[in-house]
């Protein structure tokens, strides 16, 4: 091993090689102290051989877990739709006897229960059997309403895995409903399939942020995010699954900071919910993100509105404060809780909404954009979708405000493309020629914001709502999957930018130089560049004079 060292008066610090199980190189340091023992003491190098073994016995386990935690992150991330069974529903009036063989024959774990008109009521599982009718010795012949749980959780059909455990876990449950887009339940899904990787993934960092006990314990369960974001890239995870995961652990800080804010300041003078809005509300967060959100609150009649909006305001500055330190700057153009323009009550909202349709001016039209994927964090949900209700009203009272709304769409204008090549101009010095993959993707969002207004669709993920486009069949499933490929390309890219950059040390950019990319890329480039401006040339058609 040593052959051909210096004389033992010339040794110097050197480093050896190692071959490791993946054909990887690995270097371990030698000190010159450990060089000249080894020429000493041949059993020296016996130990040192032994060492090195080790060493790779351990690279090669270590690789071999981050495959098992990779694969299990994938597994996390997959959509629940395949794993629901079809919902075994039954009658009010049906007794324990009659479902227990109903349920053995159709090899179910859980019924769900309905009252005449179809509503489902609750639920009856296998282990309510076991300790409501056989621990307690219960006849055959008794009603199913009397040993059924209520109400059902649910949880939504395009949830991914790790949701799911979250909620199971979250109500105690081992069954939860699932549910379609229009809020019927289509299955249910039982413990038992996403028991395989119940340790890892994001699911273990939302419980710490749930459990953190203040504002710094959820800033340092924050900063975890970036490396699984980085390990689901790697594991070559579809840009949603990655956006998905980001923007929970952003829900769960908030939800965390919402509640610790409650525990310092009292309890809530009235009802309330605290929203976000943007990218987060679209559940669409990347490795660079600020943030947007409010607060929704409904004054009880009689108590003092000003005390109520001065307390929502304190709330809304702890949690603003608190995701600061957790990494999510200030909104630049304060679009935050912290500030009364963004902490309303509910009267206030739908005024404030109203003014903004009547006023149409580029400012109020901005606003609008981040307002209008609003989505409940934390607190009373209905208040939320009361706004939403308002939201989807007003513009059929005024179209016009459509057309200028349209105009968003219309501002990104695609790089110039002569001979099949991207030609950028203009832009600082240090940033010519670059694109802006955040500027490039907005004409995509505000598409899908426009027409889900226009269409009163109630998703906020821009997939999401150009799939209930093409479910409406107001675009073809052809365009919609045109849309999709060219929002996942832009985003992968973004997001692999991003993180390259947090791992050289220098700060996230949305910003590149479309040279830097290879030649695949760079035509999937200009194929999302295509696509966005058929998209643009549809707003145009249907919105004349937007633009």
């Amino acid at each position: 091993m040593f052959q051909g060292l210096l004389a033992e008066g010339e040794l110097r610090d050197h480093l050896l090689r190692i071959e490791a199980p993946d054909g990887n190189a690995r270097f371990l340091s030698l000190s010159a102290a450990v060089v000249r023992n080894a020429l000493r003491h041949p059993a020296y190098i016996d130990g040192l051989l032994q060492d090195v073994t080790s060493a790779r016995r351990q690279a090669a386990g270590r690789d071999t877990l981050i495959d098992k935690l990779q694969a299990s992150l994938l597994f996390l991330h997959e959509p629940i739709t395949t794993l629901g069974r079809d919902a075994l529903v039954v009658a009010l009036d049906t007794s324990v006897g009659q479902l227990a063989r109903m349920m053995t024959e159709r090899k179910a774990t859980a019924a769900l229960v309905a009252s005449e008109s179809g509503a489902m009521l609750g639920i009856v599982t296998d282990q309510d059997l076991r300790a409501r009718v056989l621990s307690e010795s219960k006849a055959l012949a008794t009603p199913i309403h009397a040993v059924m749980s209520a109400p059902i959780i649910r949880i939504a059909e395009n949830a991914l895995i790790y949701e799911a455990l979250m909620r199971m876990e979250e109500h105690g449950v081992r069954h939860l409903a699932v549910e379609d887009r229009d809020g019927s339940i289509v299955s249910v899904i039982d413990s038992n399939a996403l028991i395989q990787f119940p340790r890892y993934g994001p699911m273990v960092l939302l419980r710490e942020i749930g459990r953190a006990a203040t504002p710094d314990a959820v800033a340092a369960a924050c900063a975890r995010a970036v490396p699984l974001a980085a390990s689901l890239l790697g594991s070559s995870a579809r840009p949603r699954h990655v956006t998905s995961m980001l923007t929970s652990v952003c829900d769960a800080a908030t939800e965390r900071l919402v509640q610790l804010a409650i525990d310092d300041l009292g309890q809530p003078p009235a009802a309330f919910v605290f929203i976000a809005m943007g990218s987060q509300g679209r559940q669409e967060q990347t490795l660079l993100t600020d943030q947007d959100n409010g607060i929704i609150f409904a004054p009880v009649e009689g108590d003092d509105p000003a005390a109520a909006a001065a307390y929502f305001l304190r709330l809304g500055g702890r949690v603003c404060d608190g995701l600061r330190q957790a990494g999510y700057a200030p909104c630049r153009g304060q679009v935050m809780a912290s500030n009364p323009r963004w902490c309303r009550s509910l009267s206030e909202w739908r005024a404030g909404f109203d003014a903004w349709v009547r006023a149409a001016e580029p400012q109020e039209i901005a606003d609008f954009s981040i307002f209008l994927d609003f989505r409940a964090v934390a607190g009373d949900a209905e208040l939320a979708q009361a706004l939403r209700r308002h939201v989807h009203a007003a513009p059929l009272d005024n179209p016009a405000f459509l057309h200028h709304f349209a105009q968003n769409a219309l501002t990104f204008r695609p790089p110039f493309r002569l001979l099949g090549n991207i030609y950028l101009s203009g832009g600082a010095a240090e940033h010519a020629g670059e694109i802006d993959l955040k500027d490039a993707m907005m004409p995509i969002v505000t598409f899908a914001r426009l027409y889900a207004l226009r269409h009163q669709i109630s998703q906020t993920h821009t997939l999401e709502r150009i799939a209930a486009l093409a479910e409406r069949s107001l675009i073809t499933e052809a365009s919609r999957d045109e849309i999709a490929a060219a929002y996942d390309f832009l985003m992968q890219i973004r997001l692999q930018h991003q993180l390259a950059a947090i791992q050289a040390g220098r700060p996230p950019r949305n910003s590149l130089h479309p040279g830097k990319l290879g030649h695949t890329q760079q035509e999937l480039l200009k194929q999302a560049f295509a696509q966005i401006a058929a998209v643009q040339k549809k707003i145009g058609y249907d919105y004349p004079g937007g633009g």
